[in-house]
């Protein structure tokens, strides 16, 4: 599978740590790694793989208020994925369902 990312430079480094950052279990570190040694610039890569992480975690938000939308109404997306979160909640809504 790190083949595949691999195959596609700093685009398919992107992806990877795009999935990583959000609910797909994956490591980008090892798409990271195998670039690095393989030549590819250290600064081009480390700006491709925050870039896809930082924008991995708000979709993971965006995901599970689509979820809440159409199937529950009181899970507190917030609270799964921002710690520090604006509304106060501990997440003990996770329980409530």
């Amino acid at each position: 599978m790190v083949d595949f990312f691999y195959r596609y430079g700093l685009v398919g480094l992107f992806l990877a740590a795009f999935l990583s950052g959000s609910v797909v279990p994956f490591n980008s570190e090892a798409v990271l790694s195998l670039l690095i040694y393989n030549g590819f610039n250290v600064t081009s890569s480390l700006i491709a793989a925050t870039a896809g992480n930082t924008l991995g975690g708000p979709e993971s938000v965006d995901l599970c208020r689509s979820v809440k939308m159409i199937f529950f109404s009181n899970i507190a997306c917030d609270a799964i994925f921002l710690p520090n979160n604006p509304t106060g909640s501990t997440g003990d809504e996770l329980i409530r369902i």
